[in-house]
C-alpha cells in the first residue's frame, strides 16, 4: 500500500497528492470504469468517484440524484440503472465492486457520498457497509457536504478517514470543520487563503483544493495545500513537479 494510503498531510507525504475527479472526467466520461482506470494509469495518487444510492440500498457510482429520465437514482432499484449509459457502454457500477478491484490497487479512493434530498445519514451508512464489507477503511476517504453524515461516519468507524466539502468563508473555519471530526476539509479555488491553510494544519486537518477551474497550479504551491482534484491527473503531476511541489 503506498504511502498515499496512509498520510494526507503534505508534512507527512512531502508532496502535493493528486486527486483524478470523477475518475478522470477530463479524459474520460465521469465516475465510469474507464475513466478510473484512466486516472490509475495518469498516476493519480486518490481516484474521486460520486456515490448514490439506490432504492433498494445498493450503493452505484453516479453523479447526479437524477438519471435521464428524471427519476431520482434513490427511487429505483440498481437493476434498473443496467439501462444507463454512462458514456463508455457500460452502466453505473457497484461500489462494492469497486471496492472489490481497490484491494489490489495502490491508489486510494474518495468516496463523494450523495446524501441530499432528505437521504440524509442513510446514504453514509450504506457506503460504510459496502467499505466494511470489502475490508477497505484506510483505502478510502469519505466525503461529501453533509457533515452530519461524516461525523457519523467517523463515530461509527474511526478507521475511515473523512473529508468535508465547503464552499464558503465561515466566521470560525478551523472549529466548524474540528465540530465534524473530519480528517481533511475541502476549500474552493476562489475562497482559500493561505491563512486559512496554516490554520487548518496547525490542528491536524489537511487542505484540499477544489473547483479549481483553471491550470493555475502555482496556487496550490504558494498555498501550501496537500491535495489537488484535477480531472487530468497526468497534466497535475507534469505541471505540480514544475512548479516544486512533487
Amino acid at each position: 500500500m503506498q504511502l498515499a494510503t496512509r498520510m494526507l498531510l503534505r508534512s507527512e507525504t512531502h508532496k502535493i497528492l493528486v486527486e483524478s475527479h470523477r475518475g478522470a472526467d477530463a479524459i474520460a466520461p465521469q465516475n465510469s470504469w474507464t475513466a478510473i482506470l484512466a486516472g490509475v494509469e495518469a498516476g493519480a495518487d486518490f481516484i474521486e468517484v460520486d456515490i448514490q444510492v439506490t432504492a433498494d440500498n445498493i450503493p452505484a457510482l453516479y453523479h447526479n440524484y437524477r438519471l435521464p429520465d428524471g427519476a431520482f437514482v434513490r427511487s429505483v432499484p440498481f437493476a434498473f440503472l443496467g439501462g444507463v449509459d454512462m458514456g463508455d457502454g457500460q452502466p453505473p457500477a457497484k461500489l462494492l465492486e469497486v471496492l472489490e478491484w481497490l484491494k489490489s490497487q495502490t491508489v486510494s479512493m474518495t468516496l463523494d457520498v450523495k446524501s441530499g434530498f432528505g437521504i440524509g445519514v442513510a446514504a453514509f451508512q450504506a457506503v460504510l457497509e459496502a467499505v466494511r464489507r470489502t475490508n477497505t477503511q484506510e483505502q478510502v476517504l469519505m466525503g461529501g457536504w453533509d457533515h452530519i453524515g461524516l461525523l457519523w461516519t467517523k463515530r461509527h468507524e474511526p478507521a475511515v478517514r473523512t473529508r468535508a466539502f465547503l464552499r464558503g468563508s465561515p466566521i470560525d473555519l478551523v472549529t466548524m470543520v474540528k465540530r465534524a471530526e473530519v480528517d481533511a476539509v475541502s476549500l474552493s479555488y476562489d475562497l482559500i487563503d493561505r491563512s486559512d491553510v496554516e490554520a487548518l494544519h496547525e490542528a491536524g486537518i489537511a487542505v484540499v483544493l477544489a473547483e479549481m477551474w483553471e491550470p493555475n497550479f502555482r496556487f496550490p504551491v504558494e498555498l501550501g495545500v496537500d491535495m489537488v482534484s484535477w480531472g487530468d491527473p497526468a497534466e497535475a503531476i507534469f505541471a505540480l513537479e514544475l512548479q516544486g511541489g512533487r
